[in-house]
């Protein structure tokens, strides 16, 4: 449960390793041979399904437990959030033509509206297009305001931070803008769910931060 807010200068991520442990036998050679069985003595022989033990059969996996409400409100904004940037790469290496039918549905107030509606708009005309995708390197919430109403209003700050580095930006004429030093960036988003039928998480807030990530 996430109740108050946490700011980070640095993410790090962390990779874990398989490791995979061999485990070897070794034989004593100065142990005696077992005798040879002879005329008087019959030959005893075994059948290896008959010596096999049999295993119990394994327990039932429990069910997955199950997320408290907002513990789910979290992930469903943060889904919301992640497709945000995948939709935006799509609409940025189309030339930004299709930017106000894919992307409105996103942008939750006037001003987030207001400064993304500006941006396409100057990009689209100047015949600014990208290849590549901003990765999501971490969302994490930092604070969660929930709604006492019962009307879905729920909102949910997040901590982002981004990657660019597999993105190429060309003008108008095809040439290559210059990649900044810097790729990753850290954004402060807030998500807000509608109280409409859909319950729609939308971008409420969406303010660039100094520090990078």
């Amino acid at each position: 449960m996430v109740t108050t807010r946490k700011r980070r200068n640095t993410w790090a991520a962390a990779l874990g390793a398989l490791l995979l442990t061999v485990g070897l036998a070794g034989c004593n050679n100065e142990e005696p041979n077992p005798p040879e069985p002879t005329d008087d003595e019959p030959t005893q022989t075994t059948n290896p399904a008959e010596d096999a033990i049999e295993e119990e059969p394994a327990d039932d996996p429990e069910p997955p437990e199950e997320l408290s409400e907002e513990d789910q409100n979290i992930e469903d904004a943060r889904d919301v959030l992640t497709d945000y940037f995948r939709v935006a790469a799509e609409v940025a290496n189309d030339g930004y033509e299709t930017w106000r039918e894919r992307l409105e549905p996103f942008w939750g107030s006037s001003p987030v509206r207001q400064a993304q509606e500006s941006v396409m708009l100057e990009a689209q005309e100047s015949g600014q297009y990208t290849e590549g995708a901003v990765r999501v390197v971490s969302a994490t919430a930092t604070e969660y305001t929930p709604d006492t109403t019962g009307g879905g209003g729920e909102m949910i700050r997040f901590d982002v931070c981004t990657d660019s580095s597999d993105v190429k930006v060309f003008d108008g004429e095809g040439n290559q803008a210059d990649q900044p030093d810097q790729t990753r960036a850290a954004t402060d988003v807030l998500m807000h769910r509608q109280g409409d039928e859909e319950q729609r998480w939308t971008i409420r807030e969406f303010t660039p931060l100094a520090e990078t990530c």
